[in-house]
C-alpha cells in the first residue's frame, strides 16, 4: 500500500497534462482511494492517516474542497489561461490553504479581541495575496511584452531566426498585430453577419473569406497577401458556422441565419464577380466518425450549389481543406520535446484522407490544400521554422498563418492574381 501510494503521489506530480483527465487518467486516484477504504482496518493504512499532518489537514479538507474551484477559476479569468501549470497550481493551493485556515480560525472565534487581532492578521493576508497575484501579473506582462516584440520583428523584418521554438511556443495566443483579427467573428445569437476590410479598401480585386474559426485562422495569411498584392480583403466569419449551414437541420438557429444572411449578402452584393474562399472538408477526430477521419458535410455542397446557381454575376468558390484534428495540442508534445520536434510528427494517413475530398466536386470548388506545406507523402509536422503550426488541438496558430505567407504566396497568386471584379 505504502508503495501504491509513492506511486499515485509521482503519478500527480509528473503525469503527462497531455493525459485526458476527467477520463483515463482518473483511475490512478479512483483505485487509489478504493485500496485505502478497502484496507481501513490495516495497521499500515491507520497509521499513515492517523499522522499529525493528516489530522490537522482534516479540519480544513471540506473547505478546501469548496474554496479550491472559485480560486480556480478566478486565476483562469485573471492570467487568461485554460492550463494550470505546476507554479500556478500551488499559487493556487497557497492562496486557498490561506483562505481557508483564516476562515476556520474566525468562525471559532468567540473573543472579540482575537477577533480583531485575526482581522488585522487578515488583512496582512489579503495584502500578501495582492501582492503575489501584483508581481505575478507583472511578470506575465513583461513576458507579453517580450513577445509581442517578436510578433513585430516578423511582420516588419520578417525575421524570425533569433527566435527558438522555445520563445514562440509561449507566443501562439495571437497578441500583438494578431489581436483585432480574431475579434472580427460575429458573436450575435440572431445570426446577423459582421463584416471586416483589410488590405486596399478601394481595389476591383476581391476576395471574400467566409465561414468557422478554421477559417477565421488563416486571416493572418490572407491579410498580409492582399496588403502586399492589393487585394481588397472581406472577413464574414462566425465560430462554429459553415456557409450553408441553413440547408441542413442538424444546426443551431443561429448558424442557420448566419449561413442565410451570409449566402444573401455575397449574391446581393454589388460587385458582378464575387471571389469566396470558405472550407473544402470537414476533419474529424479518429473514431469519432467510425472510420470518417475527413468528408465534404452537405451544407458545404449545397452552399456551393446556392452559389452557382444565382444570377448576380459570376462567382469563384475556392476551398481550403481543413487541418487535423488532435485529442489533445501538439504544442504540448512540443513542450516536452523542444530539442527534437520531429518526434512529435504524425501519421497523416491517421488524420487525413489518402486524397482530398473535395477534388470530387471540381466543378463546384477550387481546392486549396494547404496542409502539404507540412505534411509530405506519411508524415505532418507540427512546426514550420521554430514556429507552432497549432495553437490548440484543432487550430492553426495565427503565428504560422503569418508566416507561412512566403512560401504560400505563389500558390494564392496563381489562384488570385488574374482575379477581377468590376
Amino acid at each position: 500500500m505504502f508503495f501504491f501510494f509513492l506511486f499515485w503521489l509521482f503519478f500527480a506530480l509528473f503525469v503527462p497534462n497531455y493525459f485526458p483527465y476527467p477520463g483515463i487518467a482518473s483511475i490512478l486516484p479512483v483505485m487509489t482511494a478504493f485500496f485505502f477504504i478497502l484496507n481501513l482496518d490495516s495497521n499500515l493504512v491507520s497509521k499513515f492517516l492517523s499522522n499529525n499532518f493528516f489530522v490537522s489537514i482534516s479540519k480544513y479538507s471540506f473547505l478546501i474542497y469548496l474554496v479550491h474551484w472559485p480560486v480556480l477559476i478566478l486565476y483562469r479569468i485573471n492570467y487568461g489561461v485554460d492550463n494550470i501549470d505546476l507554479k500556478g497550481g500551488l499559487l493556487i493551493l497557497f492562496l486557498t490553504v490561506i483562505f481557508c485556515v483564516l476562515v476556520k480560525s474566525i468562525s471559532e472565534i468567540a473573543d472579540l479581541n482575537r477577533i480583531k487581532r485575526v482581522g488585522q492578521v487578515f488583512l496582512v493576508v489579503i495584502l500578501l495575496i495582492v501582492v503575489v497575484l501584483g508581481v505575478n501579473s507583472v511578470l506575465r506582462d513583461i513576458e507579453r511584452e517580450r513577445n509581442d516584440s517578436a510578433y513585430q520583428d516578423w511582420y516588419i523584418k520578417k525575421e524570425t531566426s533569433q527566435y527558438s521554438l522555445n520563445d514562440t511556443l509561449k507566443s501562439i495566443e495571437g497578441i500583438g498585430y494578431f489581436k483585432p483579427i480574431q475579434s472580427c467573428n460575429a458573436i450575435d445569437d440572431n445570426g446577423d453577419i459582421k463584416l471586416c476590410l483589410y488590405g486596399n479598401l478601394d481595389s476591383d480585386k476581391i476576395i471574400y473569406l467566409v465561414g468557422s474559426s478554421h477559417i477565421t485562422q488563416w486571416v493572418p495569411l490572407f491579410k498580409k497577401f492582399a496588403e502586399e498584392n492589393n487585394f481588397k480583403l472581406v472577413q464574414i466569419t462566425k465560430g462554429g458556422c459553415l456557409l450553408g449551414d441553413h440547408f441542413v437541420s442538424n444546426v443551431s438557429y443561429e448558424c442557420s441565419q448566419w449561413s442565410k444572411n451570409t449566402l444573401d449578402y455575397l449574391i446581393n452584393d454589388q460587385y458582378a464577380f464575387k471571389n469566396v474562399v470558405t472550407l473544402s472538408t470537414r476533419t474529424y477526430l479518429p473514431n469519432i466518425k467510425l472510420d470518417i477521419i475527413e468528408d465534404v458535410p452537405k451544407s458545404y455542397i449545397e452552399g456551393w450549389k446556392a452559389l452557382k446557381m444565382s444570377n448576380f454575376g459570376s462567382i469563384k468558390i475556392f476551398g481550403i481543406r481543413d487541418n487535423p484534428r488532435f485529442p489533445t495540442s501538439p504544442n504540448l508534445c512540443l513542450i516536452r520535446n523542444v530539442k527534437d520536434p520531429d518526434s512529435c510528427s504524425f501519421n497523416k494517413n491517421h488524420y487525413l484522407a489518402t486524397f482530398d475530398p473535395a477534388l470530387k466536386y471540381s466543378e463546384l470548388v477550387s481546392s486549396l490544400d494547404f496542409n502539404k506545406f507540412y505534411c509530405d507523402k506519411f508524415n505532418c509536422k507540427v512546426y514550420f521554422n521554430n514556429i507552432p503550426i497549432y495553437r490548440d488541438d484543432d487550430h492553426i496558430s495565427d503565428l504560422y498563418s503569418f508566416a507561412i505567407y512566403e512560401n504560400m504566396k505563389d500558390l494564392l497568386l496563381e489562384n488570385f492574381n488574374n482575379l477581377k471584379n468590376k
